[in-house]
């Protein structure tokens, strides 16, 4: 999806007219365990609405968090309310531009155009460090939790476990026949989708190298059943070619 990463850890790349293309990165996970006391909200996310409200930082937050429901039209509003916030030092007729950006999810990347003189000035990892403060703080108070909540949502509206939704994006894309079920997944996973018969779980090196040696997968889970195992052989590119087709 990005080119390359910055020094920073930034997905970053280059965009029209030599201007480099930075995107903040927004980590999704689930709080359904989480929460401060029972949820009263309904619903496959009332914990995760719970949790948020109870960690709302505005009070445009927790107006568009209260009903356990968060319409395009509100995720609009408050990713609209995050570029007037950046907007503030990043203009969009600046030198450096704050901006949205759509991705194939449905949702915003956020990120920023910085100019070809800033890119490459001395103080470019300056620059880089404050923008960060400052995308933080637009973030925090704006939009970070109801886009991460409603990115969930639309990726995954009925609110199954993570292993069901693998198991019907296999089955979607023909990776597996329709038979194939969650403890098969959850099996083979364990089994890291390349068991070796006799072998184990081919071991890699701090680069992904293969080393030689295998690893026993009962040393590395716990609680799954071995005999599940499929023998499933699947690459991580595989996952994402199935994932981006749908």
């Amino acid at each position: 999806m990005y080119v390359s990463n910055d020094s920073c850890g930034h997905p970053r790349s280059w965009g029209a007219a030599g201007r480099l293309l930075l995107l903040a990165t927004v980590l999704s996970f689930g709080v359904a365990a989480c929460g401060g006391g029972q949820a009263s909200f309904e619903g496959p996310y009332a914990n995760d609405f719970q949790y948020y409200m109870d960690h709302a930082t505005s009070d445009f937050e927790r107006e568009v968090l209260s009903d356990g429901v968060i319409t395009r039209a509100e995720y609009e509003e408050a990713n609209q309310r995050y570029l007037t916030c950046m907007y503030e030092f990043y203009p969009p007729d600046g030198p450096d531009r704050a901006k949205n950006f759509p991705n194939r999810t449905g949702t915003y990347d956020h990120g920023i155009e910085f100019s070809w003189e800033h890119s490459q000035s001395a103080d470019f990892e300056d620059l880089l460090a404050l923008y960060q403060v400052r995308e933080d703080s637009c973030m925090k108070d704006n939009v970070l939790d109801i886009h991460l909540l409603y990115g969930r949502i639309l990726d995954n509206p009925e609110g199954i476990t993570q292993e069901s939704l693998e198991v019907q994006r296999l089955i979607a894309c023909g990776l597996v026949g329709p038979e194939y079920s969650i403890n098969n997944y959850i099996a083979d996973e364990a089994f890291g989708f390349g068991y070796v018969e006799g072998k184990g779980i081919p071991s890699q090196d701090e680069f992904g190298n293969p080393t030689g040696d295998y690893q026993d997968p009962a040393e590395i889970w716990h609680g799954f059943d071995p005999t599940a195992a499929t023998g499933l052989d699947i690459t991580a590119e595989d996952v994402m070619s199935c994932v981006n087709a749908q």
